[in-house]
């Protein structure tokens, strides 16, 4: 397949009602009428009673806790339908907001997560909830600059957040500032040294600076305190940097099994297994992400990949397509639609197509580093085959049909002439009718010509195999050895003093001799 390295990444109840148990209790003696032995209830207890038969509609905060249990429960738009009805009655409820911005964060809704956070910091500038993460989707965004401002203003009003701190440092990093990273992470453990947080945070600034010796010593000291979910996954990431893949498995494997709901830990899953070619378990991975974050690209995009290693074209197709709808300029996912089109659907058009949009996303020429680049020349080159091949077909198809025209009109005509000739006898029979008086050519004597006797000779004659060469070769040698024959007898009959017949000697000078007239000196067959 064609495979672009994937890059590792991180990402940073409601009790229910107590049921109502109803006894049944048998009493003896009981009177005869039950419906008199009810007490009367007046019009005002029938309508409490009704009253307290519907349904009871939920305030505000209720369905606010409703909603963040949906939350954490992963289900984002059960949780965003019970904070917009919370809304509903309190427009300027500020959980509500955070809750809905968080639910609309987590299904790709950047514009509409960012718009609810501000409404709740253009109210509560303090509310440090609001100011993370608002500053979480400009870093989402690519606004890192943003981001660092909106942070630092906030931690001039409370310099030791340690959320504030631990985010602010994840910008620095971002942004390849490692010194003001490392230098803020150490203001916060300094005041909070217990911070998991802060440790995991400061294990990546090294991580990102190759210091994986003192990377590994961070995340193993925070570890003998108790398992930690990131921890095993950061570990597992400073493993594949080590190029210790299966190590690496392992410890994403672990963290996955710690938080089931650790979206970094399945991707990382995912990205491993798919190196390996395990596409089963690297669908069921990446699966797993895509539940924990729909509108994730890559997710996504680990699906299509997983699919189409399994051969599952169709499959991987309409996966591609719905990455595309989230990133209409995903090449990576054009360049797996192309493969897929050339190498197992066997469509060049419109494998050639897809290798074209992915060129003009590219920007319209491709490196000559770049591996698309040979398999584009490849598609042109079965595209530009597969149209010499139609063209040719179609020339043969068009030749076909003419000489079968060609054919049709013969044959019509040969009917028409057939139609049109006069009903009398051949030119051959006439022929044959011939007065059998007619002189024949000379031949030599005893060597009569032969005559067919029936139509079955004449066609042997006509059409002479081998054999009737032979026959033929055999009959011309016969004169000759009739005439040393009768030269023979001649001689004997000269030395016994006997004289030629007279009359059969006129016949053999006019070259004619009975067939029934016995030859001179041969023995009668009948009686004398």
């Amino acid at each position: 397949m064609n495979k672009s390295t994937r890059e590792l990444k991180l990402i940073l109840e409601m009790p229910r009602g107590a049921g109502v148990i109803c006894l049944l209790l048998a009493v003896t003696g009981c009177p005869k009428s039950p419906e008199a032995a009810k007490p009367k209830v007046t019009e005002q207890q029938a309508a409490a009673q009704q009253q307290a038969q519907k349904p009871r509609e939920l305030k505000p905060a209720e369905y606010v806790s409703k909603g963040r249990y949906f939350l954490d429960k992963s289900d984002f738009g059960q949780a965003l339908e019970l904070f917009d009805k919370a809304l509903a009655k309190e427009p300027d409820n500020a959980d509500a907001l955070l809750g809905r911005a968080a639910a609309l964060r987590k299904l790709g809704k950047l514009d509409e997560a960012e718009a609810a956070y501000q409404k709740v910091f253009a109210k509560q500038p303090d509310n440090m909830a609001a100011v993370a993460g608002l500053g979480g989707i400009y870093k989402e965004k690519g606004q890192t600059t943003q981001a660092i401002q909106l942070y630092t203003d906030a931690l001039k009003k409370d310099e030791f957040n340690a959320d504030l701190l631990n985010n602010l440092a994840v910008l620095y990093r971002a942004a390849g500032k490692y010194d003001k990273a490392e230098k803020t992470i150490t203001k916060l453990l300094t005041r909070h040294p217990d911070n998991v947080d802060a440790q995991k945070n400061l294990s990546l600034i090294y991580f990102d600076q190759k210091k994986y010796t003192l990377a590994e010593t961070v995340i193993a000291n925070v570890l003998k305190k108790g398992d930690d979910a990131t921890l095993f996954n950061n570990r597992g990431i400073i493993l594949v940097s080590r190029k210790k893949l299966p190590e690496a498995l392992t410890n994403f494997r672990k963290a996955a099994s710690l938080d089931p709901k650790f979206y970094a830990a399945r991707m990382n899953i995912g990205s491993i297994t798919l190196k390996y070619r395990d596409y089963v378990q690297a669908y069921a991975a990446y699966g797993e992400a895509v539940k924990l974050e729909p509108a994730s690209v890559q997710a996504n995009l680990g699906l299509g990949y997983s699919l189409s290693g399994q051969q599952k074209s169709k499959d991987a197709v309409a996966q591609l397509e719905k990455v595309l709808s989230l990133d209409p300029k995903n090449a990576p996912a054009m360049a797996e639609l192309a493969f897929i089109y050339q190498m197992q659907i066997n469509d060049q058009d419109k494998a050639y197509s897809w290798a074209d949009k992915y060129t003009q996303t590219m920007g319209g020429k491709l490196d000559p580093a770049d591996p698309m680049n040979d398999r584009f020349n490849t598609i042109k080159q079965n595209k530009e085959a597969g149209i010499k091949k139609r063209e040719m077909m179609k020339q043969l198809e068009k030749d076909d049909a003419e000489e079968k025209a060609k054919d049709e009109a013969e044959k019509r005509l040969k009917a028409a002439k057939a139609q049109s000739a006069p009903a009398s006898a051949p030119a051959a029979a006439s022929q044959a009718s011939a007065p059998a008086s007619a002189p024949a050519a000379k031949a030599p004597i005893a060597a009569p010509a032969a005559k067919p006797e029936d139509k079955k000779a004449a066609d042997k004659k006509a059409e002479p195999t081998k054999v009737e060469d032979k026959k033929a070769t055999e009959k011309k040698a016969e004169p000759a050895k009739t005439e040393e024959k009768k030269d023979a007898k001649k001689a004997d009959a000269k030395k016994d003093g006997q004289k030629p017949d007279p009359k059969k000697s006129a016949k053999k000078s006019a070259g004619k001799l009975d067939e029934d007239e016995p030859e001179e000196g041969a023995v009668p067959s009948g009686p004398e």
